[in-house]
Protein backbone atom coordinates (compact mmCIF):
# COMPACT_ATOMS: atom_id res chain seq x y z
CA UNK A 1 0.00 0.00 0.00
CA UNK A 2 2.16 2.74 -1.38
CA UNK A 3 0.30 6.19 -0.67
CA UNK A 4 -3.22 7.34 -0.27
CA UNK A 5 -5.17 6.42 -3.19
CA UNK A 6 -7.40 9.77 -4.26
CA UNK A 7 -8.91 7.74 -7.40
CA UNK A 8 -9.46 4.10 -8.29
CA UNK A 9 -10.29 3.73 -11.66
CA UNK A 10 -12.09 0.39 -12.11
CA UNK A 11 -14.65 -0.69 -14.47
CA UNK A 12 -18.14 -2.54 -13.87
CA UNK A 13 -17.01 -6.17 -15.89
CA UNK A 14 -20.18 -8.52 -14.47
CA UNK A 15 -23.83 -8.55 -12.65
CA UNK A 16 -25.13 -11.39 -11.34
CA UNK A 17 -28.34 -12.40 -9.75
CA UNK A 18 -26.99 -14.85 -6.85
CA UNK A 19 -30.80 -15.51 -5.36
CA UNK A 20 -34.29 -13.75 -6.23
CA UNK A 21 -37.21 -15.50 -4.51
CA UNK A 22 -41.12 -14.88 -4.30
CA UNK A 23 -42.55 -16.54 -1.20
CA UNK A 24 -46.24 -15.80 -1.53
CA UNK A 25 -47.91 -17.84 1.21
CA UNK A 26 -45.40 -16.19 3.80
CA UNK A 27 -46.57 -12.79 2.98
CA UNK A 28 -49.25 -11.22 5.21
CA UNK A 29 -50.58 -8.07 3.45
CA UNK A 30 -52.01 -6.72 6.26
CA UNK A 31 -48.87 -6.57 8.47
CA UNK A 32 -46.08 -4.49 8.91
CA UNK A 33 -43.14 -5.08 6.49
CA UNK A 34 -39.30 -4.66 7.28
CA UNK A 35 -36.85 -4.99 5.40
CA UNK A 36 -33.18 -6.87 5.88
CA UNK A 37 -30.22 -5.25 4.54
CA UNK A 38 -26.34 -6.62 4.00
CA UNK A 39 -23.85 -5.76 2.28
CA UNK A 40 -20.75 -7.95 1.69
CA UNK A 41 -17.45 -7.61 -0.45
CA UNK A 42 -14.90 -9.92 -1.84
CA UNK A 43 -11.51 -9.46 -3.96
CA UNK A 44 -9.73 -11.91 -6.41
CA UNK A 45 -6.14 -10.91 -6.51
CA UNK A 46 -5.55 -12.88 -9.42
CA UNK A 47 -7.99 -11.13 -11.77
CA UNK A 48 -7.66 -7.66 -10.11
CA UNK A 49 -11.45 -7.86 -9.08
CA UNK A 50 -13.35 -6.67 -6.31
CA UNK A 51 -17.16 -7.25 -6.39
CA UNK A 52 -20.51 -6.11 -3.80
CA UNK A 53 -23.03 -8.22 -3.13
CA UNK A 54 -26.26 -6.96 -1.37
CA UNK A 55 -28.68 -8.57 -0.43
CA UNK A 56 -32.76 -8.06 0.83
CA UNK A 57 -35.41 -9.79 2.30
CA UNK A 58 -38.86 -8.33 2.66
CA UNK A 59 -40.55 -9.67 5.60
CA UNK A 60 -44.03 -9.90 7.24
CA UNK A 61 -43.85 -11.60 10.85
CA UNK A 62 -40.18 -12.39 10.85
CA UNK A 63 -41.08 -14.44 7.76
CA UNK A 64 -39.23 -13.91 4.25
CA UNK A 65 -42.12 -13.07 1.09
CA UNK A 66 -39.86 -11.24 -1.13
CA UNK A 67 -35.53 -12.20 -1.49
CA UNK A 68 -33.28 -10.57 -3.75
CA UNK A 69 -29.14 -10.71 -3.84
CA UNK A 70 -27.22 -9.14 -6.81
CA UNK A 71 -23.48 -8.72 -7.51
CA UNK A 72 -21.34 -6.34 -9.37
CA UNK A 73 -18.21 -7.52 -10.48
CA UNK A 74 -15.29 -4.75 -10.69
CA UNK A 75 -12.40 -4.78 -12.60
CA UNK A 76 -9.64 -2.66 -10.98
CA UNK A 77 -7.09 -0.88 -13.25
CA UNK A 78 -3.47 -2.23 -12.32
CA UNK A 79 -2.21 1.32 -11.67
CA UNK A 80 -4.88 1.49 -9.33
CA UNK A 81 -4.90 -2.09 -7.42
CA UNK A 82 -1.22 -1.65 -7.27
CA UNK A 83 -1.64 1.89 -5.34
CA UNK A 84 -4.01 -0.24 -2.76
CA UNK A 85 -2.04 -3.83 -2.77
CA UNK A 86 1.14 -4.42 -0.31
CA UNK A 87 2.67 -7.17 -1.89
CA UNK A 88 4.93 -8.06 1.19
CA UNK A 89 1.82 -8.57 3.26
CA UNK A 90 -0.21 -10.17 0.39
CA UNK A 91 -2.97 -7.07 1.45
CA UNK A 92 -5.46 -5.42 -0.57
CA UNK A 93 -7.00 -2.00 1.57
CA UNK A 94 -9.94 -0.35 -0.27
CA UNK A 95 -10.26 2.70 0.84
CA UNK A 96 -14.39 3.46 2.87
CA UNK A 97 -14.92 5.90 -0.07
CA UNK A 98 -14.52 3.63 -2.82
CA UNK A 99 -16.55 1.15 -1.37
CA UNK A 100 -19.31 3.11 -0.41
CA UNK A 101 -19.26 3.94 -3.91
CA UNK A 102 -19.36 -0.07 -5.43
CA UNK A 103 -22.44 -0.60 -2.63
CA UNK A 104 -24.17 2.56 -4.39
CA UNK A 105 -23.81 0.77 -7.42
CA UNK A 106 -24.68 -2.47 -6.54
CA UNK A 107 -27.72 -1.26 -4.43
CA UNK A 108 -28.98 0.42 -7.86
CA UNK A 109 -28.49 -2.39 -9.74
CA UNK A 110 -30.60 -4.57 -7.16
CA UNK A 111 -33.05 -2.20 -7.19
CA UNK A 112 -33.35 -2.75 -10.83
CA UNK A 113 -33.28 -6.39 -10.99
CA UNK A 114 -35.94 -6.66 -8.24
CA UNK A 115 -37.97 -3.91 -10.55
CA UNK A 116 -37.44 -6.24 -13.63
CA UNK A 117 -37.97 -10.10 -12.28
CA UNK A 118 -41.63 -8.70 -10.07
CA UNK A 119 -42.68 -6.45 -13.11
CA UNK A 120 -46.12 -7.39 -13.79
CA UNK A 121 -46.93 -9.16 -10.64
CA UNK A 122 -48.59 -7.66 -7.10
CA UNK A 123 -45.00 -7.90 -6.10
CA UNK A 124 -43.71 -4.80 -8.17
CA UNK A 125 -45.20 -2.62 -5.53
CA UNK A 126 -42.32 -3.35 -3.32
CA UNK A 127 -39.04 -1.27 -3.79
CA UNK A 128 -35.80 -0.85 -2.44
CA UNK A 129 -35.82 2.55 -0.60
CA UNK A 130 -33.01 4.71 -0.86
CA UNK A 131 -30.21 4.06 1.55
CA UNK A 132 -27.49 6.15 3.13
CA UNK A 133 -24.73 3.69 2.59
CA UNK A 134 -22.09 5.76 4.21
CA UNK A 135 -23.35 5.36 7.35
CA UNK A 136 -23.11 1.49 6.94
CA UNK A 137 -19.65 1.25 5.41
CA UNK A 138 -17.68 2.82 8.38
CA UNK A 139 -13.94 2.25 7.34
CA UNK A 140 -11.73 1.00 5.17
CA UNK A 141 -11.94 -3.05 4.18
CA UNK A 142 -8.36 -5.13 3.92
CA UNK A 143 -8.49 -8.32 2.24
CA UNK A 144 -5.72 -10.79 3.12
CA UNK A 145 -4.46 -13.05 0.58
CA UNK A 146 -2.72 -16.53 1.12
CA UNK A 147 -0.74 -18.35 -1.19
CA UNK A 148 -2.39 -21.69 -2.00
CA UNK A 149 -0.20 -24.71 -1.81
CA UNK A 150 -1.93 -27.98 -3.05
Amino acid sequence: MKNKVSRVQFALSKITTEQFAILENAFAPEKDIKINTNIRFGADENKNMVACFTSFSFETEQKAFLKIEAGCHFLIIRDSWNSMYDSEQQILKLPKGFLTHLAVLTVGTTRGILHSKTEGTDFNKFVLPTINLAEMIKEDAEFKFTDEKN
